[in-house]
């Protein structure tokens, strides 16, 4: 099985022949890692194992599962890095900005292009210049207008007319 570990913890990983992941049976947390005690501290089984198999890890850095199996504890799997190169590995498709950016269209199907995307300075939000100029022109063919901010004192439109 699995050498140079202490029998409680080879004890709890079962290898799975097709994958080449070593599955972490014993207690999970909510996202799947394995946790185990070590020296009468909980920490993770897939940190756990790798540094008693392939040396410590370094402060600041974190495991990155190669396999993307969050209960492997295989260290061949593991890969050391940054925090923020993990995220942009593998969590980026979680991130919402990550998320939003790697949109190439608009939800009503225009595209994200120079021209036509209006990029906020301070958050670095967009939004389509298209369907901004579409909404702004039914909310004047409508007599709706954009809310608040866009009335005078008396409650009147405030009129970019001469």
């Amino acid at each position: 099985m699995v050498t140079g570990l202490p029998p409680e913890i080879a004890s709890k990983i079962r290898p799975n022949a097709v994958t080449g992941c070593w599955e972490w049976t014993g207690a999970r947390d909510q996202r799947g890692y394995g946790n185990v005690k070590v020296a009468g501290h909980v920490t993770k089984a897939h940190r756990a194992v790798y540094a008693r198999l392939r040396g410590p890890i370094a402060p600041g850095l974190e495991c990155d599962h190669l396999c993307r199996v969050p209960w492997c504890v295989n260290p061949a799997h593991v890969d050391v890095v940054p925090h923020c190169v993990n995220v942009q590995r593998g969590a980026a498709r979680w991130v919402p900005g990550a998320r939003q950016r790697a949109k190439r269209r608009c939800p009503r199907g225009h595209a994200y292009t120079k021209a036509n995307t209006y990029v906020h300075p301070r958050t670095a939000g967009r939004w389509c210049r298209r369907c901004d100029r579409e909404r702004k022109r039914r909310c004047a063919d409508t007599g709706q207008h954009l809310g608040p901010g866009h009335l005078d004192v008396g409650r009147e439109p405030i009129s970019r007319l001469p």
